[in-house]
């Protein structure tokens, strides 16, 4: 079996998707499956792929008419794409080749407002399969054929958390993009300086985003007064041994698939306080007052008083944290790929 895997760039530790394409792919070559990336933009960046995956760049030619040629020249027994724009290019760049074309859909339906994007999502209806990481997303997308729902692989972490609650610095940690409409970045900063009030604590943001982003969140931390009290540390590689020594993580987003971050987090024994986002992914991972804590999202107030019952509770605390572990039996990257490996085979029978 020969299997083409598109997307427009592929960034192992800036996004989910890339990180979870790599994982597929390395898996489906340790099979003895032959497994091409493409990434049409040619934007590579930290590439993990294994050395058995024959990795393809875009040479900056209409990303329709070069995924095409792409395609005619592997003639793969399947191709997978993962987000929009890539899903749009592989339906439309395939069409009438009688290859079977997987989507992989990782954002929110039910918020989306981009007239364009609305529209590219049309296309999945000539699609032969679709993996959507929540059932929210699959209920959504009813009419798209031979669905499935995959969470994201864990990747087996070489930390683990190894002090109590009490024992660790005086750090609420958040992993995000700097951004406002879709991470809430506003919220996040909003509830800590209401935590920032009650106690001396310290607020580290790890991950980075466009300069008109990044001015937004500063301006904010400014208003807040709390430039003092926040660090925002940029896009850092070594984020989990990073995180490791703070009291508890905090996400704060309105809508997201399943958040790696998070998950990552968790699989490291981290107490954690999430939105509950839509379409659920947090929902998927944290069962409220047993593994972590859900609040509603964009309020504030609610987002503080969880970080806060962690505070008051710090027995509590550890043992959120030490539920949170199981992430790494739910989710872990053999039981993930093998779904996706079984899934990929099915659908590529339907040629």
């Amino acid at each position: 079996m020969r299997v083409l895997f598109v997307l427009r760039k592929l960034c192992y530790n800036y996004d989910g998707a890339s990180k979870v394409l790599t994982m597929v792919c390395n898996e489906l070559v340790n099979k003895g499956i032959e497994t091409y990336c493409y990434v049409y933009s040619g934007i590579i960046d930290d590439n993990r792929l294994s050395s058995s995956v024959v990795s393809l760049k875009g040479n900056g030619e209409h990303p329709i008419n070069q995924t095409r040629k792409i395609v005619k020249s592997v003639r793969p027994d399947v191709i997978i794409s993962f987000i929009t724009n890539a899903n749009a290019i592989s339906i439309l760049a395939s069409s009438g080749l009688k290859i079977p074309v997987i989507v992989c859909e990782r954002s929110d339906p039910y918020l989306e407002s981009n007239a364009k994007i609305k529209m590219m999502r049309q296309l999945y209806r000539f699609a032969t399969g679709a993996v959507f990481q929540t059932t929210g997303a699959q209920q959504y997308y009813k009419w798209v054929k031979n669905s499935i729902v995959i969470a994201n692989p864990i990747e087996k972490s070489k930390f683990k958390i190894d002090k109590k609650f009490s024992e660790r610095k005086m750090s609420i940690a958040a992993v995000s993009r700097l951004d406002i409409r879709q991470k809430r970045l506003d919220i996040l900063l909003e509830s800590f300086s209401i935590i920032r009030k009650k106690r001396e604590v310290h607020l580290d943001i790890y991950g980075d985003g466009l300069p008109e982003n990044q001015a937004k969140v500063e301006n904010i931390i400014r208003e807040l007064k709390l430039e003092e009290d926040v660090t925002l540390h940029g896009k850092v590689t070594d984020v989990l041994e990073k995180i490791s020594d703070s009291k508890m993580y905090v996400l704060s987003s309105d809508f997201e698939g399943i958040p790696n971050s998070l998950l990552e987090a968790m699989s490291i024994g981290m107490p954690v306080v999430s939105t509950d986002c839509s379409p659920g992914g947090a929902r998927l991972l944290i069962e409220n007052g047993v593994n972590g804590l859900l609040v509603k999202t964009g309020n504030s107030g609610e987002l503080a008083a969880a970080m806060e019952e962690y505070f008051e509770n710090p027995d509590f605390a550890d043992k959120c944290g030490k539920a949170a572990l199981s992430v790494n039996e739910k989710f872990s990257a053999s039981q993930i790929l093998y779904e996706w490996e079984r899934y990929i085979k099915s659908i590529a029978r339907k040629k």
